[in-house]
């Protein structure tokens, strides 16, 4: 897989990520051009660091949110482009992802998420998933974190396989955050796949939480094969704000100044995000209803 670019998605509220990110890219010498796909349905633009710009397909964007998508269903553009790599912001590059996915065709996954696949898949589309294979958890991925060397849809291919009966209601639902809706898409578009934390590369876990977890041995310890390395980090619903040696792959990118701004700036979105987080409760009894409506169709 030769890359040809980066891409994410961001808003104002993780500008301080995204910043990160990039620097962490560049560290490792890759200097491929950043496209940030905005988050929002109504975006507040600002500034991104130098070899970033926006990129927003306004023709699917629209299409996506007339049709009732989830904000964060712009990632489906992706689907229409080649030779990139997605990852969110809160990443921090390794090694050069560039020389990392050369050896690697087709759609190339780099998490764990076949032993955790609750958030990769609906009970609607679980049943894509089934009939594909009796292993179909290795086809499940995070959407935070891939690569692909070919192009899956051309637009009036994605919107017509969107509105297909068995997809629509997992990646059209706003309901649904888009990381359901990639996974079934990438399913269902044939495209070769591989996840490199399954034989025969046998990668050691991408995610902080592995490491975050495992406190009483040094995250280098488990990298002692160069071979299986991770080539980035992904600090998905980890705790960015405690001291935990694993951050500082993420936080190094910083001066000192900048960590102690970047801290307030993680307080404050860490806050906001509880205070306006769906309950535990009801998030589960609306997965419920909508197991319910999709199965018996009432």
């Amino acid at each position: 897989m030769k890359l040809e670019k980066i891409v994410t998605m961001a808003n104002r509220a993780v500008q301080w990520q995204l910043i990160g990110m990039v620097r962490s890219l560049r560290a490792t010498g890759c200097q491929l051009p950043v496209l940030v796909i905005p988050h929002d349905r109504d975006p507040e633009y600002f500034e991104l660091p130098e070899g970033c710009t926006w990129w927003r397909d306004q023709e699917l964007h629209d299409w996506l949110m007339a049709n009732g998508a989830h904000s964060r269903a712009g990632k489906y553009q992706c689907l229409m482009i080649e030779n990139y790599h997605f990852v969110d912001c809160d990443v921090a590059f390794i090694e050069n992802p560039e020389e990392a996915l050369l050896p690697y065709q087709g759609f190339i996954a780099t998490c764990n998420h076949w032993h955790d696949f609750d958030h990769t898949c609906t009970a609607e589309s679980r049943m894509f998933f089934e009939r594909k294979s009796t292993t179909w958890q290795r086809y499940s991925f995070n959407s935070g974190q891939f690569a692909c060397d070919q192009i899956l849809y051309s637009f009036e291919q994605l919107k017509n396989k969107l509105k297909e009966q068995g997809i629509s209601g997992t990646a059209l639902d706003g309901r649904f955050h888009e990381q359901a809706g990639m996974n079934l898409l990438v399913l269902v578009s044939g495209v070769q796949m591989q996840n490199l934390t399954l034989p025969p590369t046998c990668m050691e876990s991408t995610w902080a939480g592995d490491y975050e977890h495992n406190q009483t041995v040094h995250y280098e310890s488990f990298w002692k094969e160069p071979s299986r390395k991770p080539y980035l980090i992904h600090y998905a619903g980890c705790a960015l704000n405690r001291n935990i040696a694993i951050n500082e792959l993420f936080f190094k990118h910083y001066s000192n100044e900048e960590r102690q701004e970047v801290q307030n700036e993680l307080d404050r979105y860490i806050a906001n995000t509880l205070h306006h987080r769906t309950p535990r409760w009801r998030r589960l009894l609306s997965h419920l209803r909508s197991g319910y409506h999709q199965i018996y169709g009432k």
